[in-house]
């Protein structure tokens, strides 16, 4: 709640977040000058490099649960055994040894999750939002499209209790 004595030739770390940019970011470098006129300011070194991390909506939770994907592509009519990576309740990080399909492409995903002592099966509809990887793995990034609020509860609570465990 109050200044700090900043000299010149000094060494700062800079952390920030960039809301349209939705990450967060971090950086060293050197006090080039200071200024208490009109207000209390620094000049900066431009840094060598600085460290970028994308903040996301949602709590994720790291698993390995096996999931069935099926393309709503009509010239892709198998459904294709896949790995959840993580999970939130917005989406799911899956990884695949075969070709699921290509990016704003619309898939359903079932997975059989536990919580507590309970079994249950969620199915979600989703669209490809990325895509990286090829010949033996592919990994994907399935955003959740219109998930009843009994479907959000069931995969919030698995978050949840992964995050915990």
């Amino acid at each position: 709640g109050r200044p700090v004595p900043c000299k010149v030739g000094n060494q700062v770390v800079i952390r920030l977040f960039v809301n349209h940019l939705n990450c967060a970011c971090a950086f060293r470098t050197n006090i080039l000058h200071t200024s208490s006129v009109p207000y209390a300011h620094l000049f900066l070194a431009i840094p060598e490099k600085m460290e970028v991390g994308e903040i996301r909506s949602s709590v994720r939770a790291s698993s390995s649960l096996v999931c069935f994907i099926t393309s709503s592509s009509p010239h892709r009519n198998e459904t294709i055994k896949a790995t959840i990576n993580n999970l939130s309740i917005d989406g799911a990080k899956v990884f695949s040894e075969q070709f699921l399909g290509d990016p704003e492409e619309k898939v359903s995903l079932k997975a059989k999750i536990k919580v507590l002592d309970i079994e249950e099966v969620i199915e979600v509809e989703g669209v490809i939002r990325s895509m990286s990887g090829g010949n033996e793995q592919f990994t994907y990034g399935i955003q959740f499209l219109n998930v009843d609020s009994a479907m959000k509860l069931l995969i919030y609570a698995y978050v949840m209790s992964e995050i915990k465990s």
